[in-house]
């Protein structure tokens, strides 16, 4: 490689993730994971979502030829998690090892083709999506395994199978899009609690603070500053009350 990527560099969707990014700009390169962090000087075991950000976003955008808007919007929700005073080991979804983890919603996915993992489903409370009114899923449908990245995915069992593919489950090579949905829409389900619809819909709302410095939630406005200090206490549920939520709505659920 030379000192900047001039070719064969996927242009970055609107509000894909770096870490899930990094995986495809491997693919692209014909590389392996380990030879791209190195040449980007990243480290291996690390939350690249979380740690490019601000200077070193700039750098990455340099060392891959990027236009200054490519993954503004990640970009702008990380600074944001760190101005909030959130612990990130609460907000974001991670492995054991502390690298990102993720949800999927897969009606999206079907709607891509080739997939892409989004910033936004990085997020513990960010657990149903808003466009197809379902619950995010947190593991693969097939062999449970988790979604992790960045990954090399031509080596994983997808590749080898010919399904280099973010759509793909990388232990298992099924289509991830073919999960059945679990609906549920927060403002009309008979399933959720009336407290509990509002803690699906602030869980949006925490995405939009860290990324506009305040939003509209139930019980009031949630600025930036707030967060950190209030967001468990009124606006949002912890893993546990949730797991208990989910496991009803799941037992219920409505798949198309």
């Amino acid at each position: 490689m030379s000192d900047v990527l001039l070719h064969g560099v996927p242009a970055p969707h609107l509000f894909e993730a770096p870490s899930g990014w990094l995986a495809r700009l491997a693919l692209a390169q014909g590389c392996s994971l380990n030879e791209l962090l190195r040449f980007l000087d990243l480290p291996r075991d690390a939350d690249h979502d979380l740690q490019l950000q601000g200077p070193l976003m700039v750098k990455l955008r340099g060392k891959c030829s990027l236009p200054v808007e490519a993954f503004a919007i990640a970009d702008r929700v990380m600074v944001g998690l760190v101005r909030s005073g959130l612990e990130a080991e609460d907000a974001l979804l991670r492995d054991e090892q502390g690298g990102p983890r993720f949800r999927y919603c897969p009606l999206c996915l079907k709607q891509r083709g080739a997939g892409h993992f989004e910033i936004h489903w990085r997020f513990t409370d960010w657990r149903y999506c808003p466009i197809h009114k379902c619950l995010m899923e947190e593991r693969c449908w097939n062999c449970e395994a988790p979604l992790l990245y960045p990954r090399d995915i031509a080596g994983s069992v997808a590749g080898r199978e010919g399904h280099a593919s973010q759509r793909r489950c990388l232990a298992c090579s099924v289509d991830l899009a073919a999960a059945k949905p679990c609906l549920v829409d927060p403002s009309s389900s008979k399933v959720l609690m009336e407290y509990e619809a509002f803690w699906l819909h602030n869980g949006r709302a925490l995405l939009a603070a860290l990324s506009h410095g305040y939003a509209r939630m139930h019980r009031g406005t949630m600025e930036l500053e707030d967060i950190g200090a209030r967001a468990y206490q009124a606006w949002l549920p912890t893993p546990f009350q949730w797991a208990k939520v989910e496991r009803r709505i799941r037992s219920s659920r409505t798949s198309l």
